[in-house]
């Protein structure tokens, strides 16, 4: 009973592999999954190494054999230094990314603090402005009064 409820799905498997990999392709390009790059230089390195290390076997001299023996070990060292270059470009994309993702959260913070400070600075000019009115108004007053008492006394 089991198998026949799964033989009627039996015909799709063929397409099933497309979209295996197109979701792999999309998770390994866009969001980065495994960190393909480190993975796959990490592969070739160690193929390389090992068809290295199996060459001086095969050669049919002994100064062919030291000779692809040295290199052998000027690969070993240069795979060193090509890995862990390639580890620490992995760690610093990681950390600008994140850095970038900070940079976004500060820009939007910091544009909101400026709306914030702009709305604040109207409104304190605003609350600044209609007791000044008021009191120039009086001042005005009080000022054209005196005018008009020295004018009176003039007379």
């Amino acid at each position: 009973p089991i198998i026949t409820k799964l033989n009627k799905y039996a015909k799709f498997s063929p397409y099933a592999w497309i979209f295996f990999l197109f979701f792999t392709t999309l998770a390994i390009t866009k969001f980065h999954l495994f960190g393909i790059r480190v993975i796959l230089t990490e592969l070739l390195v160690g193929l390389m190494g090992i068809i290295l290390l199996i060459l001086p076997f095969l050669m049919p001299s002994v100064n062919l054999k030291l000779l692809t023996f040295f290199i052998f070990i000027l690969f070993l060292i240069f795979a060193r230094y090509l890995l862990k270059a390639t580890h620490e470009e992995s760690k610093r994309k990681e950390e600008a990314e994140r850095l970038a993702k900070e940079r976004e959260e500060l820009a939007k913070e910091w544009q909101r603090l400026a709306k914030a400070k702009d709305q604040f600075i109207v409104s304190i000019q605003h609350h600044l402005r209609t007791p000044l009115t008021s009191i120039r108004g009086y001042l005005d007053i009080i000022l054209k009064k005196n005018y008009f008492l020295k004018e009176i006394k003039k007379k």
